[in-house]
């Protein structure tokens, strides 16, 4: 009976503290994983904000470039020192004092000259000597329906013959005014360049005519939003240079004094694509964390946390972890410890109190 009662002493000195242990050691483990979300809702807000400060130095800065702009400065000028195909995400738009898209990139001649407009009318007779004035002289003369006549005489003339000087100036003709074609002009001068053995310097423009395709489309739609065409009517009556949002689109504007606009806009899909690659001045973001441009905050949970900065009322940057399970890893790394310090604890009460034992019976 002595053994008995000597045995469940021991076990209760040693369950005692066991208890207190396990106990403890939950409240621990509680602590440590709201700690480890403050922690992740913490560095996600961190970059939430660098993100929102990127954005905002990319405003900044395409501001002063519409700013430095000379006062009297006329569009196609204005269009060659800014560039038509901007970086990712921002897009040019230039507007007409009807706030119409305007889409040539580099004003056409005025008035084609007497010999480009004789060798135009001699076409249809005298084609050899009309296509090599015209080749030499009229690069910005256009047929009755306004379609250019320099790209397709000289993809003409390759197809009949190669010509590295032809083919080199046709890639600077496209370099320059490429972005001056008609959508169907563009297709067509593409598809004629696909079919020739032509270097890779002019299959390359293709890449660039694709480019000017994609530019002028997101012009197109950023020069239909709500606040980019409010921003333009308050433009024309200041010199200043104005931001504008909304929940899709954000952007700067100017008005020339000429009467035409000029606005350095991005979508807000255009622009969280550039915040997870991490291009065109946004470099410095983490590669662990995916922003996105958002319009509201969104909701956050225990296990997907997210960081949360405001740009302007419109607009606001969100981050997450680009990996789901980063935050869940961090849990279980963190629990295994503790729980193997608990096991650890438990142990040692138990050997402890074994060990209490051993003594007692030899006494």
């Amino acid at each position: 009976m002595r053994t008995g009662n000597e045995v469940l002493l021991i076990l209760l000195v040693a369950l005692v503290p066991s208890i207190a242990t396990g106990f403890l050691g939950q409240r621990a483990i509680a602590n440590e994983q709201a700690a480890l979300e403050r922690e992740a809702t913490t560095e996600l807000s961190v970059e939430a904000e660098q993100a929102v400060r990127l954005v905002r130095e990319a405003l900044e800065q395409h501001s002063n470039e519409l700013t430095t702009l000379d006062e009297k400065v006329e569009l196609a000028a204005a269009q060659e020192q800014l560039g038509l195909l901007r970086e990712p995400p921002f897009t040019l738009v230039s507007l007409s004092p009807s706030l119409n898209l305007l889409t040539s990139r580099i004003a056409a001649e005025s008035e084609p000259t007497p010999q480009c407009k004789s060798a135009r009318a001699e076409l249809g007779r005298s084609r050899a000597q009309a296509v090599r004035i015209i080749l030499e002289q009229c690069k910005s003369l256009q047929d009755d329906r306004e379609r250019f006549l320099w790209p397709a005489l000289a993809l003409d003339e390759l197809s009949r013959q190669a010509d590295a000087e032809l083919e080199q100036r046709l890639a600077d003709w496209l370099r320059k005014h490429g972005a001056e074609l008609h959508p169907v002009e563009r297709q067509l001068t593409a598809r004629e360049i696909a079919g020739l053995r032509a270097t890779g310097k002019l299959r390359g423009e293709l890449v660039v005519l694709a480019n000017d395709a994609g530019a002028q489309s997101k012009a197109s739609l950023l020069a239909e939003r709500t606040a980019l065409r409010d921003a333009a009517k308050e433009a024309q009556r200041s010199s200043a240079v104005l931001r504008f949002s909304d929940g899709e689109s954000l952007g700067v504007i100017r008005a020339l004094s000429s009467g035409e606009l000029l606005a350095l806009a991005s979508s807000r899909a255009d622009l969280t694509q550039a915040l997870r690659e991490r291009t065109a001045g946004f470099s410095a973001l983490s590669a662990s964390f995916e922003a996105t441009m958002v319009s509201e905050e969104p909701s956050a949970s225990l296990t997907a946390p997210i960081g949360f900065a405001r740009l302007d009322k419109t607009l606001g940057v969100a981050v997450r972890h680009k990996n789901p399970r980063t935050l869940a890893e961090r849990r279980a790394s963190s629990e295994r410890l503790l729980y193997g310090l608990i096991a650890t604890g438990v142990l040692l009460g138990f050997g402890l109190a074994g060990l209490l034992y051993a003594r007692v019976r030899k006494a």
